[in-house]
């Protein structure tokens, strides 16, 4: 299948092919309208190869089709934006934004931790909320721990320790640990509890539990 242009898709089709369309249209989504006749046969092999040529249409209809004009406070500056209902906040916060240190390294599941921001001070993962759905609320990124130049103390920590190594992962740990800072969860709970839930491929978490472990030192 090759899409092409903005509003045509043009099909290579097989009779035995993954995706088959019968000749009366039968098999076209709601998104799909005007599908013309099937044309004459490019081969007449068994394989029956034909070229068709569609026009898709956005049905006002659809899921998701529709926009929303909101209004999100994003590390104290407040963005208003008209965004499709299922952007999710991930990606306004990447794409609109262009504030790339919320990260994402699974599909979109949770399960890696990376895209991690607050919202009104606590702890989510981005990529499981809409961006609607941060309407009139206050949303914290990575960029916006420090204040200035001045780092956080628990940034200041993984900088000692060198909690970090290729550090895509960083930044969403940082987040879901300055998150539970300001609930007083102690050290042993977010080594055992909150750091499982970050993916890390590379540091095997010892720096990582070592800056953790530096910023209870110290504050102490």
């Amino acid at each position: 299948v090759v899409l092409g242009g903005a509003d045509a898709a043009l099909f290579l089709i097989t009779d035995g092919g993954v995706l088959q369309w019968n000749i009366d249209g039968d098999l076209v989504g709601d998104e799909v309208s005007d599908l013309p006749d099937f044309e004459t046969p490019v081969d007449d092999g068994a394989n029956n190869i034909y070229i068709v040529t569609i026009t898709i249409t956005e049905d006002s209809t659809t899921p998701g089709s529709d926009t929303q004009t909101v209004t999100i406070t994003v590390n104290g500056e407040a963005f208003k934006e008209a965004v499709p209902e299922r952007l999710l906040l991930v990606d306004f916060l990447r794409e609109r934004l262009a504030l790339t240190g919320t990260h994402v390294a699974c599909t979109h599941e949770g399960v890696c931790g990376e895209c991690t921001v607050h919202l009104d001070g606590d702890a989510v993962k981005s990529c499981l909320m809409l961006a609607v759905q941060a309407d009139g609320h206050e949303v914290t990124t990575v960029e916006g721990l420090a204040k200035g130049e001045e780092l956080t103390a628990l940034q200041k920590a993984f900088r000692e320790e060198h909690g970090l190594q290729c550090g895509f992962c960083t930044p969403g740990i940082l987040m879901s640990i300055e998150g539970e800072l300001r609930s007083g969860s102690s050290e042993d709970y977010i080594c055992e509890e909150v750091l499982p839930g970050h993916m890390c491929r590379c540091t095997g978490y010892q720096n990582i539990r070592a800056a953790i472990h530096e910023y209870f030192s110290v504050r102490e």
